[in-house]
């Protein structure tokens, strides 16, 4: 690991008290910038090269959401992290090569991703995907099996996947 790795990308938190940053030592760092203290470190991706973006999103019911952080990765995976915990929740891939940006949808569970591969792919909660597929499909769309890394303490969180 570096020390004073350099920063490459940042992103307020939806509340506007933290800030994730993203640096080339493979770890995103939430900062509490008021007080200026690193309080969680999420760490399970590829990031030694390239500037990459990510975002703060939630998943579950929407009376009772869960936050997640979600990121790029060189090594072609979208990883999304439980905020609180830290633990790696789900890792998607879809991409050839480097996941250069990845954006939550404000008010949909779906992510949105692209790559150096040329492409955008958009991944949907299994839910929404299955709800899709009851009501006829979506033209265009194919399913991908992304292999969910769930907490073998949290198993309610297993249930949650998301599909391209």
């Amino acid at each position: 690991m570096l020390d004073n790795a350099p920063v490459t990308s940042v992103r307020f938190s939806p509340n506007g008290r933290f800030v994730l940053a993203w640096t080339l030592d493979s770890s995103i760092r939430l900062w509490n910038y008021i007080e200026g203290r690193c309080v969680k470190t999420y760490q399970g991706h590829k990031n030694e090269k390239y500037s990459i973006v990510g975002a703060f999103g939630t998943y579950g019911e929407k009376d009772d959401p869960c936050s997640f952080v979600v990121s790029g990765s060189e090594d072609g995976e979208v990883v999304m992290w439980d905020v609180s915990s830290k633990n790696v929740l789900q890792r998607m891939k879809g991409h050839e090569g480097v996941v250069l940006g990845v954006d939550a949808h404000p008010m949909e569970q779906a992510i949105v991703s692209c790559g150096l591969d040329r492409t955008v792919r958009v991944w949907r909660h299994a839910a929404t995907t299955a709800n899709i597929a009851q009501e006829g499909g979506l033209e265009g769309h194919e399913d991908a099996s992304n292999g969910a890394v769930p907490d073998a303490n949290e198993k309610e969180r297993s249930e949650h996947s998301w599909e391209e």
